[in-house]
Order: C-alpha cells, then structure tokens, then sequence
C-alpha cells in the first residue's frame, strides 16, 4: 500500500427541476431551479395534485386526489388514498423511499390533509410534506 494514498472521495447526489412557475431570476433571466429537496417536494406535489388521465401520454400518472375530494369520506376512503399515493410515488418518483402516508379528511370544512414522511435516496434524514386539499365546489 503506498504511502499517503487516499480514499476516493464521495460525490453527493444532487437533484434539480426547473421551478413550476417558470419565472425567470430576476438578475440573470433564465428559469429558476430549484434543487435538492426542494426540488423533490415540488415534484411529490404535482405527483400527488395530478388527477389520472390528466397528463397527455401518461395516463396512470397521479394520485387522483382531486377526483374523488366529492366521495364520501370514511377510513376505507382515507386507506385507498394512502395506497394510491403509495403507489404513485412508487411508480414516478425514484428519488424517494416512502416511509409513511396518511389522508385525514374533516368533512365539515371539506379538506383532506395528506402528511408524507419520505426518505430521498442517499440521505440519511427524513423529509416531511404536508398538503391540505379542500374543495372549492
């Protein structure tokens, strides 16, 4: 072994898109980015807001939340949304390794709040989403 050899050094994974709003940085004027979890959460976002069939080409991309805000809520309602978002996250985010889901609805004020607990690949902390949907109809 010689003499003052190293290791190799470890290259962190980092993950960028570019922001949904496509507004440009105001002193360079190209799109902004946004990266790392920030990145992933505003992708677990659109993933988790997508109704199915809403996306030309892809139409099992989504949770279909949306859709079925005007179902009856009840605790089978609540696991089959979990499950859906499970699957979903599965299917199209392979940044992420679920690690909890839960859909409380309150019909009385007509949202469903979805709490996420994800690990992003190679890192060792978890990471927290919280979405309250409500309906507006």
């Amino acid at each position: 072994m010689a003499t003052g050899a190293t290791s190799p050094l470890r290259r962190e994974v980092q993950f960028s898109d570019l922001s949904v709003s496509f507004t440009p940085h105001p002193v360079n004027g190209k799109p902004t980015v946004k990266k790392n979890a920030a990145a992933i959460t505003g992708a677990l976002k659109n993933l988790i807001l997508t109704n199915r069939f809403e996306r030309p080409y892809e139409p099992t991309f989504g949770s279909d939340i949306r859709s079925r805000l005007f179902e009856n809520f009840d605790p089978v309602e609540a696991v089959n949304l979990e499950e859906d978002i499970k699957l979903a996250i599965t299917n199209y985010e392979p940044r992420v390794n679920v690690n909890e889901v839960r859909v409380i609805g309150s019909p009385d004020q007509n949202t469903v709040s979805v709490y996420l607990t994800y690990f992003i690949v190679n890192q060792a902390q978890p990471e927290e989403l919280q979405l309250n949907i409500e309906r507006i109809r």
